[in-house]
This record gives structure tokens, sequence and C-alpha cells, in this order.
């Protein structure tokens, strides 16, 4: 593995940060801001022209500012140039630390030394880069191959980017769901081909899928402070490979990782944000690009629903409200069915009424037609409510 590029050290804003070449003025000023907001705890909305290398520095400043927060929360009895993170996030120091060792014997008695051993570090705020496409983030690990920042990270991805099973990939259908499957079949870790089965790894056995039992070894060997830093392709390229899983290893990578890339959904949908099990709290969060966030905030909170499904769930409602009352029953519990099927009434009244409206805005050869042309293939109306 080859060594990280030097680059210079300049002083900014009290920080030390590494930079590959001599930053533009532009530069200095988006770094230094980045820092004073960090300090300070506060949101920082910073513009800058476009091939300004905004992305460069906004990565040099957090890191910056990472790494001094570790020197000094963590001290040398961490040995910041050695560190290890648990699964958990945590610092914890490495069995052949010599600072940590050095310490160990100047320290007084026995009991404070195990005193200091048992008390857990803080743990280092995690930086997130989010931006809008896959695509673009492949442009910001490329910049930070440039730099001489090499912090444990990883790149968020769906099984869609992730994916290696061959035969999934070759049915082309919806990756998520057949992935759901194969773990179901045969148990995350149960091997779905291999030398158990006699087939060779990731081919559709029925017993389950043969890559991810090796994800945890993968994230462990990829993402590592030291490590050079990988995008979506170099993980993909890796679990192949090692014939390991690179979305699972990516998930699990992301557990202790100090730099996590990944799209603004995954931050801003609180959906995605759970199902990737992603703490934002005490992190630096980084939206580059970040006038595209308005879009992906809407989308995040709307749904599309279909005429079809609109009219399932009224009828569903409504069969719910018009069975409930049957058989005996407690008086309180009597008062309890009577409420809840007056409400699935309701609802059901409500979805009948809008799904046909939609029924007759969708009548193109009607001369009350709302629909109206928007874009190309495309017929709109908005619904005021009034």
């Amino acid at each position: 593995m080859a060594p990280p590029p030097a680059g210079i050290t300049m002083k900014i804003s009290g920080y030390d940060v590494q930079f590959p070449f001599k930053p533009y003025a532009s530069q200095l000023g988006v770094m230094g801001k980045v820092l004073k907001a960090a300090d300070a705890g506060e949101n920082a909305l910073l513009e800058s022209p476009t091939g300004s290398g905004k992305s460069l520095a906004l990565l040099c400043s957090a890191l910056a500012w990472q790494e001094r927060w570790k020197r000094d929360n963590l001290g040398g009895a961490f040995g910041v140039n050695n560190v290890k993170v648990d699964d958990e996030g945590w610092i914890v120091p490495s069995s052949g630390d010599p600072t940590r060792e050095d310490k160990e014997n100047d320290a007084g008695s026995a009991n404070d030394k195990k005193s200091a051993n048992d008390e857990k570090p803080p743990k280092v705020p995690r930086v997130y880069y989010a931006t809008r496409t896959h695509s673009q983030i492949q442009q910001v690990v490329r910049e930070l191959k440039r730099t001489a920042y090499r912090p444990a990270m990883v790149v968020l991805g769906s099984r869609d980017h992730y994916c290696i099973h061959p035969s999934v990939r070759k049915r082309g259908r919806n990756i998520n769901d057949e992935c759901k499957q194969l773990l179901e079949r045969g148990g995350r870790g149960a091997g779905g081909g291999g030398e158990s089965s006699g087939a060779p790894v990731g081919e559709d056995t029925g017993r389950g899928c043969g890559y991810s039992h090796g994800a945890m070894k993968l994230a462990s060997n990829v993402s590592r402070q030291g490590a050079e830093p990988l995008d979506i392709e170099d993980l993909v390229t890796a679990g192949k490979k090692s014939r390991a899983c690179p979305y699972f290893a990516a998930k699990h990578a992301a557990e202790g990782a100090e730099l996590v890339f990944c799209p603004y959904n995954y931050l801003l949908d609180p959906a995605v944000r759970s199902a990737m099990d992603i703490d934002v709290k005490g992190a630096i969060i980084i939206l580059d690009e970040a006038h595209n966030v308005e879009d992906t905030s809407r989308e995040a909170a709307s749904c599309d629903i279909d005429l079809d499904r609109l009219e399932e769930a009224a009828a569903a409602f409504i069969g719910v409200a018009s069975r409930g009352g049957d058989g005996e029953a407690p008086s309180d519990a009597s008062d309890r069915s009577d409420r809840s099927d007056m409400t699935h009434a309701v609802l059901g009244g409500i979805v009948a009424n809008v799904a046909r409206w939609l029924r007759g805005a969708s009548d193109l050869d009607h001369p009350r037609c709302p629909l109206r042309p928007h874009g190309f293939e495309r017929w709109m109306a908005v619904w005021s409510g009034s």
C-alpha cells in the first residue's frame, strides 16, 4: 500500500490542517469557517464557486478538527496514530501501543492504573459527508485519496450498488427482496454454496447467500485507520476477490467508521436512517451541494399511491368496520370496539371519496377533467381540498 501524499501543513483557526497543495483563498476561507463552526457547535452555510475545490476544503478541515479532538480528549494513552475503534464507535487502545505502556510504567499505584484502564474513553465525533448521488461521492473519495488523512471510512449504499451475488444480479429483479429471501432461506452465514455444499460460492443452491458470512472480515480489512480510501466500486472489487458481501461489510464498517459517505436521504429520511442504524448525535454533518436538500426532504416526506391501492384501502377500511361488533363482549370492550368501528368507517369514507375524485379526474376525455399536461407524458392536478 502506497503511503499517503505528504502535502503541506498550515495553521488555520488554531488547527494544523494538512492540504495536498497550497490552497486558494476561497479554500482557506471555507476551512476557517468550518473549523470555527465545529468549535462552536454551530451550523455554517457556506457558498463557493464551482471548481474552487470546496469538497477538498470541507474534507481536510473536518478531519483536522477530528484529529485535534482525538489528541485533546484521548491523549497519548490511546495512541492517536494507532487508534482502533470498536463496533460501537468507541476508541480503544491497541495492545502494542508503546505510548500507553510508558504511561502505565510511570503511573502511581496499581489501583490508579486499574481505574484508568477501566474508564471508557469518550466517543469520537463522526464525520458524515452527504451528497446527492453516489457518483458525486465517488468524486469526493478521489479527493480524499489526494490528502494525507486516512481515517477509518466507508461509503454507505444500497443492495443495488453492492450486491455481487451472480444469480441475483443475473435475474435483475428486486435485489432487496431477492437478498432478504436468500438470507431467510439459509440464514446469514449459512452459506449458499462453497465447500460445504459442493457448489461455487454465490450460486443459488437454495441454501442462502454464500457471500454474507465474510462481511465482517471484509469490513475489518478495508475500513480501518491508515487504509487506502475505497469507493463503492473498490469495495465491490474487494468483495468479489474475498467472496464476501460488500453491502453488509459497509453496514458493519459504518458502526466504527470515523468518516461516513452517503447520499442525502440516508440522513434526512427517518425511515432510511433507522434502517441503517445511523446515529448523528454529536457528529459533524456535511451536506455538499446543499441546494438539492429541499427536493430530497420533500421526497422523504412524500409517497406515491396509485388509484387501485386507494380503492383497495377504502374497501378494507369499510370491511373492517362492517364486521365489527360481532359476539358478546364486556361493556368497556364493546365501547372500544364501537369507537374503532366508527374510526374505520370514517377513514373508509374519506379514502373512498378521494378514490372516487381521482377516478373521475382520470377521465381525460371528459370536458371537465381537471388534469392538465405537466411535462412529457404526465398529467397533473392539485386538489386544494376547498
